[in-house]
């Protein structure tokens, strides 16, 4: 078989990592393996990041609804959702 030198392959591959770590502190934009663990640091917190965001949105559309509820009707949102009473949780 011929030999495989991967030339072009693996400069676009490192041009790739060290675009996505510009402006990052110290070696972790020049070096390549280090630009390469610090954007894979990166996505992992960035996954992370996204599973807490959702989490604290539904939290909070958790507590504006039922203050929406009392404010707006006097009830529980439990027992108005019961009672098929609409709460505008938006205004």
């Amino acid at each position: 078989m011929a030999r495989v030198k991967r030339g072009t392959k693996r400069r676009a591959r490192r041009k790739k990592y060290l675009k996505r770590t510009k402006a990052f502190f110290l070696h972790q934009e020049q070096a390549y393996q280090s630009a390469q663990e610090a954007a894979n640091r990166a996505d992992r917190y960035a996954k992370r990041d996204r599973r807490v965001k959702k989490r604290e949105y539904a939290s909070l559309d958790s507590t504006r609804r039922g203050c929406c509820s009392v404010l707006q009707i006097g009830q529980t949102y439990a027992v108005q959702s019961d009672a098929g009473q609409p709460c505008v949780v938006w205004p």
